[in-house]
């Protein structure tokens, strides 16, 4: 029973590293200070400086604030493949304009690739 707990706080650490990774990847891509950012929530300056190092605990209404502050859908910050899901969705885009013989081509030159 023991060691299930510690799994379960080890998995609940490793999932808040990964919202902070998230978190400073999308400020940084919106070429954001952190202190600019906790001023623009209305917060002290180190607001931002101290949820990143883990200090604080951010509620979900400030999260969805920053994440529109950021510019990008709630699926695209929580999407498990986040640093890439831009040039996928261009993929998928140019992709579905296509004919349906080039499709097939480009599905073969894929399968050739793997």
């Amino acid at each position: 029973m023991i060691k299930n707990i510690e799994n379960n706080e080890n998995k609940i650490k490793a999932k808040r590293a990964d919202l902070i990774l998230r978190f400073v990847y999308f400020r940084n891509r919106s070429n954001l200070s952190a202190k600019a950012l906790s001023e623009m929530l209305g917060n002290s300056k180190g607001y931002i400086a101290k949820f990143e190092q883990g200090n604080l605990n951010m509620p979900m209404d400030k999260l969805l604030e920053c994440v529109e502050i950021f510019g990008v859908s709630v699926e695209e910050f929580f999407s498990e493949n986040y640093q890439n899901l831009q040039e996928e969705k261009k993929f998928v885009s140019k992709y579905h304009k296509l004919s349906k013989e080039n499709k097939e081509l480009i599905l073969k030159i894929m399968d050739a690739l793997k």
